[in-house]
């Protein structure tokens, strides 16, 4: 957590230096005022007091805790501490009252984070107090499927997959409700597989935000990409959701080409030109052999963005080594490529962390795997790779060839992993086809069905064509994903191993 806390006071500096405010979202993936964050908080609040051009925005789930939490010199020295919480649903609406209660700077905030939207609440919300709001719908993969408020939800986070859905009337009415008293407003995308997705399906972009407490503009921010918009004419043939209707056509990110190269390369280049080395007790700047080298790692990446995802995430980590020292022009950097690329920054990450799990596994290993049409650094096979980690480890020296073959054939007869026809490059016979298609099919069946439910669900549908229509007779083995529910069949008696049934209950 604190590697990266001296980057604050160098935002500050650039800040104050350009004479401008910065917005900065703190603890985007956790709570600020969780109880894990009680040891490193007055820290951070120290921080905080010390970067007056950064205004930092502190979203919780846990306002109630907000008051107990409170530095020294609160509120008269931190006018650059907006304090909200996340409104979903009815039952969220407690913590408006709650977050009200918390004295602010009167140059401060406080605000609500309406998403994920997950019901019409605009009745009931109560503005007073209350100095920005913005409202979006949920990300994630997986189908869209609308949620029941009278259901257990903490059950159903569990048990269901997929993402739910937000209606454009219930973002209308909040908007609506936000502009009578005369507040900013917020719309930050529909509920889709990607973020910031039909950003402008209201009608328009609401992209509103509260003046800077200091008497300076806000930083200047990037325009919203076009593939987050939808078409002029698009707008009046969305559904109740936000989506294109039937026969319309979706948004979907560009793929990348070489016109996102060029503005790309000049991006990434501007941005190494605020790097240094170690020089001694200082630092300087990069001498021409070091930028030639960085040069050239930056050339890679930009023309690897239609590589498998491990030499995709190879090319990152070389790239990475440069920024070791510098997380904030890194966080630049990589915002730049997901742009190009038209992905998550988070996506990127994910590609440094799964390259470097398959970068831990031999050379001779990972040969196997690809002649098997395996990536090792897609997600859907880190289970595969962990454990051949595992196996690798207790081998005396590195396998050679041969023996690195039998060591992927036998824990992929324990964890089936179907080929991914886009990866191979030889076309499978009939018969490999048949099961990658099977086992696709099975995975995509029960995606959406609870767990507890989904091993009578796969017996009936596999006794009834394996037994009626296939007469099949071998045993055989199934894993299905993403939960890794395993069944056997043996005979006619259907087993399941004891550490599956642990994780899926």
């Amino acid at each position: 957590m604190t590697r990266c806390w001296k980057e604050p006071l160098k935002w500050q500096a650039k800040a104050a230096k350009d004479g401008v405010c910065e917005r900065v979202i703190s603890c985007s993936m956790s709570d600020f005022f969780i109880a894990q964050a009680d040891e490193w908080r007055d820290d951070a609040w120290e921080i905080i007091r010390q970067t007056p051009n950064l205004i930092y925005v502190l979203l919780t789930k846990r306002p109630e805790r907000i008051m107990g939490h409170l530095p020294k010199g609160w509120p008269d020295e931190f006018p650059n501490v907006w304090l909200g919480t996340s409104v979903s649903c009815k039952q969220d609406l407690a913590r408006v009252d709650a977050l009200r209660k918390i004295h602010i700077h009167p140059k401060a905030i406080r605000y609500l984070c309406c998403g994920p939207l997950l019901e019409d609440i605009a009745d009931e919300l109560n503005l007073d107090g209350i100095g920005w709001i913005d409202v979006g719908g949920e990300t994630g993969p997986g189908e869209e499927y609308l949620w029941n408020p009278s259901g257990d939800w903490k059950a159903e986070l569990k048990t269901v997959s997929g993402r739910r859905t937000m209606k454009l009337e219930w973002a209308k009415r909040i908007r609506d409700k936000v502009k009578a008293a005369g507040l900013p407003f917020w719309f930050a995308q529909i509920a889709s597989e990607h973020r910031s997705v039909g950003m402008n399906a209201l009608g328009q972009l609401w992209c509103e935000v509260p003046a800077p407490p200091l008497p300076l503009p806000w930083r200047e921010q990037s325009a919203v990409e076009a593939k987050h918009l939808y078409l002029a004419e698009e707008l009046a043939n969305l559904d109740e959701a936000g989506h294109p209707k039937e026969g319309q056509r979706p948004v979907s990110k560009p793929e990348p080409t070489g016109s996102n190269f060029a503005p790309l390369r000049s991006k990434l280049a501007a941005i190494e030109d605020g790097l240094t080395v170690a020089a001694g007790k200082t630092r300087r700047p990069l001498n021409e052999r070091e930028k030639a080298k960085l040069a050239g790692r930056r050339e890679a990446v930009v023309a690897g963005f239609e590589s498998t995802r491990y030499l995709r995430g190879k090319l990152l980590s070389e790239y990475r080594e440069f920024f070791r020292q510098s997380y904030g022009l890194w966080m630049q950097a990589l915002r730049a490529i997901s742009a190009a690329e038209g992905v998550c920054v988070s996506t990127l990450k994910n590609y440094l962390n799964d390259y470097n799990a398959a970068a831990s596994l031999p050379q001779t290993v990972r040969s196997a795997l690809n002649d098997k049409g395996i990536d090792a650094a897609k997600r859907k096979n880190r289970v595969l790779v962990e454990r051949l980690v595992d196996i690798v480890k207790s081998e005396p020296g590195e396998p050679d060839k041969e023996q690195a073959g039998q060591i992927v054939a036998d824990e992929m007869m324990k964890i089936p992993v179907a080929p991914d026809l886009s990866d191979v490059s030889e076309p499978l016979d009939a018969d490999e086809k048949l099961r990658h298609l099977i086992r696709k099919g099975i995975r995509q069946a029960v995606a959406n069905i609870p767990i507890p439910k989904r091993l009578s669900v796969i017996k009936a549908a596999l006794e009834e064509e394996m037994w009626m229509n296939w007469d099949q007779k071998e045993p055989i083995t199934i894993t299905l994903t993403p939960h890794w529910t395993a069944i056997t069949f043996d005979g006619r008696k259907l087993k399941s191993d004891d550490r599956t049934q642990e994780v899926a209950a």
